[in-house]
């Protein structure tokens, strides 16, 4: 039983293990800082896949907003450090909590809200905060520099998350990653996950046996954005600089999504499996394309999205999962049609 036990526990932490193997030796076999910095997009959109699994996989609530609490986070991380002098080492934290509030205050009403009225009630969300950080230089008595951005002041500093060499905010992200990929795996095996699943399943029957349905919306809302809102507080951090097109960008949204469902939601792996094979595409892409097709590159991912939707819904890791399956069940059918003739043939010369 300690063997099992022991294979089992092996079993569990292997992808974890294999990640940190992986993630430390990535960083210092690489040439230059440029690809250092893809390193840590490749490692920031696979932490935001999997906080968006959290809510559109585990849960079911299928949010295509989600981009509005990197913009969050990024923007009161760097208004926390220009205005109070906050680190960034807690301005992450604070971030993400303030993220994780306004989910709450959007989610109640809009929650009220199923299917696609949902998912564009979340998506008209995100366009509404662009507009508003876009065409404002001023929002709430702090100054967000409306069109032109908001710029972090460079110090340089350790203390200030600020460094020369990009391979600490790979590790930095990286450690993110862990967290949020140990929290989703606890998840799975949690009386707070069972919910979760209990809902995307069928939440009129969950409400039906006592679940607190929008308890438990709010709740998955609330973690989704906070980590969320720490990925784009670091985001923030390793450019010095917010624009809200990009942060409140519709893409963001899209793509966290699509790298989730395309690797798998609603397991553990599977967004990041997604994010490593698209987001060297996508970086590819929009060096080769530039800004002026910039429309051709979402073209390539929505029809990845469809291709994956029509004849790999599970995403590429539940077809994997189903590969290995079938298999395994082809060697059990083989190994008894064996069986079952060498019994015959015995039972023959008998």
């Amino acid at each position: 039983m300690k063997g099992c036990s022991a294979v089992e526990r092996l079993k569990k932490y292997f992808p974890f293990m294999v990640l940190v193997a992986v993630g430390t030796v990535l960083p210092f076999a690489a040439s230059n800082q440029f690809y250092v910095q893809s390193f840590v997009y490749v490692l920031l959109f696979m932490y935001w896949a999997s906080s968006w699994n959290i809510l559109g996989g585990f849960t079911g609530l299928f949010a295509i907003g989600n981009g509005l609490y990197i913009g969050v986070g990024a923007y009161s991380c760097a208004i926390m450090f220009i205005y109070f002098g906050i680190t960034p080492w807690i301005g992450m934290l604070l971030s993400g909590l303030v993220a994780g509030i306004l989910s709450v205050l959007v989610g109640y009403p809009v929650f009220r809200l199923k299917g696609m009225y949902y998912a564009l009630a979340t998506l008209a969300l995100v366009s509404v905060f662009a507009v508003v950080f876009n065409n404002q230089e001023r929002i709430l008595g702090f100054d967000t520099g409306g069109p032109m951005g908001l710029r972090v002041p460079m110090t340089l500093r350790a203390a200030d998350m600020q460094f020369v060499d990009k391979r600490y905010y790979h590790f930095i992200v990286l450690g993110l990653l862990l967290v949020v990929l140990a929290f989703s795996q606890w998840l799975t095996r949690s009386k707070l996950g069972y919910y979760f699943r209990s809902i995307r399943a069928n939440e009129d029957a969950a409400a039906s046996l006592g679940v607190n349905v929008l308890g438990y919306k709010l709740a998955s809302h609330f973690i989704s954005a906070f980590f969320t809102g720490v990925g784009g507080a670091v985001y923030a951090i390793v450019n010095l600089f917010v624009g809200a097109n990009i942060v409140f960008g519709i893409d963001m949204t899209f793509y966290m999504v699509i790298f989730c469902v395309v690797g798998g939601a609603n397991t553990v792996w599977g967004p990041v499996l997604g994010a490593l094979l698209l987001v060297p595409v996508q970086q590819v892409l929009r060096i080769a394309v530039g800004s002026r097709l910039a429309p051709l590159s979402a073209m390539f991912f929505g029809l990845v999205l469809c291709l994956v939707i029509l004849f790999m819904p599970d995403g590429l890791l539940g077809w994997l999962k189903g590969l290995a399956a079938n298999r395994k069940t082809l060697r059990t059918n083989r190994l008894r049609r064996r069986v079952e003739g060498i019994e015959l043939g015995g039972e023959a010369s008998v």
